[in-house]
């Protein structure tokens, strides 16, 4: 079933405002709802980002399901995109080697499970697709049953390490921030790589935790000193806090969890209740080990716990509340939604049982999330159900982009992790 129709009709749109105006950015998005546990991240790694250095042996994978079953003609192709996800005005062949539009050739279907669905993988560069040049791009995953449908977009990064970028994470200069906000301190060595006009050429994105939907971007420079690049200008480089994202353990389903009040599992269908949660704006903050926002699907290639032999739960949530919260939809979000506001993930007031609930249907996993309160233009208040919190756990990702004048394309030169508990 579509998303309501309405995601992939706006994709439609966006894609033709494209061709007439070339200024609609490309964003991680699932078009369909039997299409879950969408995965893409370094190989090695399933809580990373997924990016790797040019010309190096890295390597990304991608993994989803197919709640539909059988198996679909689904075909890749990748796009060239500037550093506001804008596509780069850039031929494929400028940037690819290889063709653009591949099968994807590995799937495995369910086995022994109550639910039918088909796993499929993507792992690249491979002999038939790599990449020519560092920036940003989009992984496309279309349908070629039906007219090259686009079913998912997933962004990813190929830098090349030519700066250095010295980074710290400190209180903001507004008091009126300094118990609930972050900064991040940076400056960039250009290590010897010349850049004519760095105040002009050089563009700064900071995302927190692998967000793109929080992330502050377009920081130009303050100051050029030789190879030294300065940015720290007042509260641009601020974020809120958050605090520590609330988890669960669905991994074993024969077991309950920390967080876990029950499981039930029916020939049909398995349930699994959380134990309640509580809004946290002013609740103290508590720290904990966390994926900070991730999610990871059971891949163990043991029986019942593997890629293809994990079973997809009904995950319910309850979010305790004295009173509807007025002017603001409920969602529950987080890397397994794509950071998205999608309706299957939608909370509603159970007046009742004073509690906002929701039925998630989920794949065993590891899963992060938080609360997003909604207003009606559609933005997220995280402050009313989470609350924020200096000292919170964060991790901080600093990314150089560079564009030499009359260059067609953005360059990504230059990336740097800093996290929160490591301050100066």
């Amino acid at each position: 079933m579509k998303k309501t129709g309405i995601i992939f009709i706006l994709f439609f749109i966006s894609f033709s405002l494209y061709a007439q105006n070339e200024k609609i950015s490309i964003e991680d998005e699932v078009y369909f709802e039997h299409i879950k546990s969408v995965k893409f991240h370094h190989s090695s790694l399933p809580t990373s980002y997924p990016i790797f250095d040019l010309k190096s042996m890295g390597k990304l994978k991608l993994s989803f399901d197919d709640l539909e079953g059988s198996n679909k003609d689904y075909v890749y192709s990748i796009i060239h995109c500037d550093k506001d996800w804008v596509p780069s005005k850039i031929d494929a062949m400028e940037y690819l080697d290889g063709f653009n539009e591949e099968d994807l050739n590995q799937f495995s279907f369910s086995s022994q499970t109550i639910h039918d669905y088909t796993h499929y993988e993507l792992i690249f560069p491979n002999n038939n697709t790599n990449l020519r040049i560092s920036g940003n791009y989009i992984l496309k995953i279309m349908d070629s049953d039906a007219d090259n449908q686009v079913i998912i977009t997933r962004r990813f990064l190929v830098v090349e390490p030519l700066t250095l970028i010295q980074a710290s994470v400190l209180p903001p200069f507004n008091s009126e921030n300094y118990n609930t906000h972050q900064r991040v301190d940076f400056k960039i060595d250009l290590n010897k790589f010349y850049i004519s006009d760095a105040m002009n050429e050089l563009s700064i994105s900071i995302l927190q935790n692998n967000r793109w939907d929080n992330a502050i971007t377009n920081i130009k420079p303050l100051t050029v000193i030789g190879d030294m690049v300065n940015f720290n200008k007042f509260n641009t480089t601020s974020f809120p806090g958050g605090k520590e994202f609330r988890y669960f353990d669905t991994r074993d389903i024969l077991l309950n969890s920390d967080r876990t009040e029950a499981i039930e599992i029916n020939t049909g269908s398995i349930n699994v209740l959380l134990k309640k949660d509580i809004l946290r704006e002013s609740k103290t903050y508590i720290y904990y080990k966390e994926g900070n926002g991730t999610f990871v699907p059971n891949y163990s290639s043991s029986i019942r716990n593997g890629k293809s032999t994990s079973e997809y739960t009904n995950v319910i949530f309850n979010l305790e509340s004295n009173q509807e919260l007025f002017g603001y939809d409920v969602f529950i979000v987080g890397e397994f939604s794509s950071w998205k506001f999608y309706p299957e993930n939608q909370m509603f007031y159970d007046e009742e049982n004073g509690a906002y609930t929701a039925t998630l249907e989920l794949k065993q996993g590891y899963y992060n999330y938080y609360y997003a309160a909604i207003d009606d233009k559609n933005r997220a208040n995280y402050e009313i159900t989470e609350g924020n919190w200096f000292e919170t756990e964060n991790e901080y990702t600093i990314l150089v982009y560079y564009r030499q004048l009359g260059a067609r394309y953005d360059r990504l030169i230059g990336v740097s992790n800093v996290n929160s508990l490591n301050r100066n």
